[in-house]
């Protein structure tokens, strides 16, 4: 299998070579809100994730997240650690 890595540049990404995880069923649908202003960094963690059997939803802050926290109960949110305050 093959994942995106996002780089710290903006629009550079590179192919990784990724082995498949085996505790997806453990994670089989569960739902991850994940809170990053980087679309890259975002749609990395979400890859990941999406391995691993969790079915994933990307936000670029945290009022976007609260607006749909609503519409769902994820079982987690990973929020980036420097991100301020709206």
């Amino acid at each position: 299998l093959q994942m995106l890595q996002a780089s710290s540049s903006a629009n550079t990404q590179e192919l990784i070579d990724a082995p498949p995880l085996a505790n997806q069923v453990i994670f089989n649908g569960q739902l991850v809100y994940v809170i990053e202003p980087d679309a890259g960094h975002a749609s990395l963690v979400c890859n990941y994730l999406r391995r691993a059997g969790f079915e994933t939803r990307a936000f670029e802050s945290i009022t976007h997240c609260m607006e749909h926290l609503h519409e769902s109960n994820p079982q987690a949110i990973l929020l980036d650690a420097d991100l301020h305050p709206d």
